[in-house]
């Protein structure tokens, strides 16, 4: 990747909200993943003393 590719890359990633290019490719399965993580850690907490959520 020549440093023109990588500047094209950086100015599309820019447009559609993406940090680097990687990102745009893994976005759907990590914005899975970052869903279901924080609703698991939440219930266990709750499911134990609930003080934290409530």
């Amino acid at each position: 990747m020549t440093a023109q590719q990588y500047a094209e890359q950086a100015a599309a990633n820019i447009q559609y909200d993406t940090r680097v290019d990687f990102d745009t490719n893994y976005q759907p399965p990590a914005a899975d993943s970052f869903t279901t993580a924080p609703t698991s850690v939440s219930q266990r907490p709750s499911s134990g003393g609930g003080s934290c959520c409530h």
